[in-house]
């Protein structure tokens, strides 16, 4: 992905910048209700992807009515603006200190500690995960996030610069050879995937929510390479600044699978149910502002398919999921 750095870019990054600096005066409990005011507001008033988001809730939820649906998707800006103003604190002060985590499942965390060389953590958009990246990090772990680059520039640096004085180390998403990934791992690191972006032709299509979805193969791949766990790790705000973190038993992967493939879609479709069942708890605060189901598998080009796990699949509707995403965009 190209980063831009034009005057434009340059003050979309000073708005931010004013807001952040503006926000982190106050506490970190009145930061999260204005974050969450103000998600409310930007929902009624802009519109931005609400179209989008209500009907993401709608296919992956049909049992809810229409007046359900927009009450989810309202709820879904304000828990976006509280987490975006409680981030914000990462950049100025320590929001750990008013910040009360309770995990479930340590004892698996526990367990991985205890290994001589690292693991996998895998991850996904709901609650707020910045922050519970830099809780782990706070508590020794040696922490490598996969991040995608940002569009702009100047906050993309600024983003990278916050995570690393919250303890995390960050890999862009592109160009990362799965070599130096295993290399790190056999030194010990934890390697974190943020995983439930769209991944366009190249991801494996499992089912989430109900629906297949092109999903990242990086964190499958690795695992199988270094034959390391997965440990998924999700988390929740219960209320204010008090987050709950579920860590799931670790997936071990299958040692030397005859079709790597189909062993990649495997492991992945187990650790997105894990993903699924922490965000059928909470519908509402799952990111679905994100394009979850751009690439439906109609799209994907016939010499691709085997690597994306349909091929048992037959692309007859090619033109018809053409068509929708024309009409959406």
């Amino acid at each position: 992905m190209r980063c831009h750095r034009t005057w434009k870019h340059w003050l979309g990054y000073a708005g931010v910048r004013l807001i952040e600096i503006s926000v982190t005066r106050l506490p970190v409990e009145w930061s999260v209700g204005l974050g969450g005011f103000l998600g409310r507001v930007f929902h009624r008033l802009t519109g931005i992807r609400r179209a989008l988001v209500r009907e993401q809730i709608a296919l992956a939820f049909p049992e809810k009515s229409p007046a359900e649906v927009r009450s989810l998707a309202r709820r879904t800006y304000v828990e976006a603006g509280r987490s975006l103003f409680e981030n914000f604190h990462l950049a100025c002060r320590d929001p750990l200190r008013h910040t009360t985590f309770t995990v479930h499942g340590d004892e698996h965390l526990a367990r991985l500690r205890v290994r001589r060389e690292g693991f996998i953590v895998v991850t996904g958009h709901v609650g707020n995960w910045e922050l519970m990246g830099a809780h782990f990090a706070r508590g020794g772990l040696p922490l490598h996030v996969i991040a995608r680059p940002l569009h702009n520039d100047y906050i993309d640096r600024h983003v990278v610069k916050t995570r690393r004085e919250a303890g995390l180390r960050v890999i862009p998403s592109h160009g990362v050879p799965i070599h130096d990934l295993a290399q790190l791992i056999r030194r010990g690191a934890v390697v974190v995937f943020v995983f439930d972006q769209d991944a366009r032709q190249h991801g494996t299509f499992v089912e989430f929510l109900g629906r297949l979805a092109s999903t990242p193969r990086g964190a499958a791949l690795l695992a199988l390479r270094t034959r390391c766990p997965i440990l998924p790790a999700y988390s929740l705000r219960q209320r204010g600044s008090r987050h709950e973190i579920y860590l799931f038993p670790p997936l071990i992967p299958p040692e030397s699978p005859p079709d790597i493939d189909r062993a990649v879609q495997a492991l992945t479709q187990r650790f997105t149910r894990c993903l699924e069942a922490v965000v059928r708890r909470a519908p509402e605060q799952y990111f679905w502002l994100h394009d979850r189901w751009k690439t439906p598998p109609a799209m994907v080009r016939p010499k691709r398919r085997r690597r994306a796990g349909l091929r048992g699949e037959a692309p007859a509707s090619r033109a018809c999921a053409l068509t929708r995403l024309a009409v959406r965009r």
